[in-house]
């Protein structure tokens, strides 16, 4: 299969009673879980949102296989080291990464990627996120030359470009068990050195976020090959491609960002036939994936283990279930990692 049939069978696919429904339930699920863990702590409701994106059962047909997994690791916060004009200590790198594939024949053929820290409102009347670490920030929205200090982050220089301005990210979660997602670029060109958002402040974030989607996402799959056909003449005048599965920056809610993520549109692009790839961003992923893989042998965890075969090989089958993996905590904290993979033309669950 070409690229013109890959991208063919994929924007079908995407348009499938199925795929809509699969989308539409993991949004589901997540809000419902959010609502009945409102009063719980910042930490504990990442955790809902890790366990309840991992939890859904996966979906197949002759046509294309959908399955999302996810793991928290705890006792591993995520914390690196750079230089920058606030202070050199160690800064926490994020909460959760979310990563999106789409598998052909046990290859992969296009990857996203980003990386997310949540912010819980304090009110529930004005609602209002107070105290966002502006080095944190710092970090999310220019991404230094960084190192990992403690977890599974790698513990070497990491020089990674953002084109997409979308490798770190948001998420704001706010009382009726919902979340509202921002780039990290955008949040941090809005607040210019404020420290509180409020909730009025959405509703600005979505205006002024930078949002690009690509126009061949919203046409029909005929269309998708004269796409193609016009990327390899642009290809052959050295012409940069933007994303071709768009560059959205704002979500409004769990059923926007759903949508958004499941179609690639969130994220840093790690491999992409056409358009811009982040290679530096791929060697960060594996090397992470990798470190987890390790973990998960010095622990003795094979939900771990798998976990990361699952990545790398991309049709790995699924032994242990479908939940987040669970330690007694050392710390309470941690991170997540939340992975679909979208499988064309091969029915078999991930």
């Amino acid at each position: 299969m070409d690229d013109r049939e890959v991208l063919s069978n994929y924007l079908d696919i995407i348009r499938s009673d199925a795929f809509l429904k699969y989308e539409k339930r993991l949004a589901a699920r997540a809000i419902s879980n959010l609502k009945k863990s409102q009063k719980s702590d910042e930490v504990s409701l990442v955790k809902t949102i890790i366990n309840s994106f991992g939890s859904l059962p996966s979906f197949s047909n002759k046509k294309f296989g959908i399955s999302t997994r996810s793991i928290f690791i705890h006792d591993q916060k995520s914390r690196v080291i750079f230089n920058s004009y606030y202070d050199n200590n160690p800064c926490e790198l994020g909460d959760v990464i979310f990563i999106i594939s789409v598998v052909l024949d046990g290859k992969k053929c296009f990857e996203k990627f980003t990386i997310t820290q949540f912010k819980n409102a304090k009110s529930t009347n004005n609602i209002k996120w107070s105290g966002i670490d502006q080095k944190q920030l710092y970090l999310l929205s220019r991404f230094p030359c960084f190192r990992g200090k403690k977890g599974i982050i790698p513990k070497k220089d990491c020089f990674l470009p953002n084109y997409s301005g979308c490798l770190g990210s948001y998420g704001f979660l706010y009382n009726k068990g919902d979340f509202a997602f921002v780039s990290a670029t955008s949040l941090d060109s809005f607040l210019r050195g404020r420290q509180d958002l409020k909730g009025e402040d959405l509703y600005k974030l979505s205006i002024t976020a930078k949002d690009f989607p690509w126009p061949y996402f919203y046409l029909t799959s005929s269309d998708a090959k004269k796409i193609i056909e016009m990327a390899n003449l642009f290809i052959d005048i050295s012409y940069p491609l933007p994303n071709l599965f768009g560059n959205h920056h704002y979500a409004a809610d769990i059923y926007d960002f759903s949508h958004k993520y499941l179609t690639l549109g969130i994220g840093e692009s790690t491999l992409m036939e056409y358009g811009s790839e982040n290679p530096q961003a791929k060697r960060f992923l594996d090397n992470l994936i990798q470190n987890l893989y390790e973990l998960g042998k010095k622990k003795k965890a094979k939900l771990m283990k798998n976990f990361a075969k699952r990545y790398f090989v991309g049709n790995h089958p699924n032994e242990d279930g479908r939940r987040a993996e669970a330690y007694p905590d050392i710390e309470n904290n941690g991170i997540g990692i939340v992975h679909t993979i979208i499988n064309l033309g091969n029915s078999r669950p991930e």
